[in-house]
């Protein structure tokens, strides 16, 4: 199970009892950062593809 941390005032620890309204609380993932990174270039991949497929459609109807 993973632990949960806040950030109050630029500092981090772990969460223990009631925190602020204003405090960040956050869990960290499992995943490490080349994995964030493959999933980003791919789903910035997917978006850049629908993008150009659907200029090329409204392109060719004019």
């Amino acid at each position: 199970m993973s632990s949960v941390f806040v950030s109050k005032n630029g500092k981090v620890s772990k969460a223990v009892g009631f925190q602020p309204k204003d405090a960040l609380l956050f869990v960290p993932e499992e995943r490490n950062s080349s994995h964030i990174l493959k999933e980003q270039r791919s789903a910035m991949k997917r978006s850049s593809k629908q993008i150009k497929d659907r200029f090329a459609l409204a392109t060719k109807r004019a």
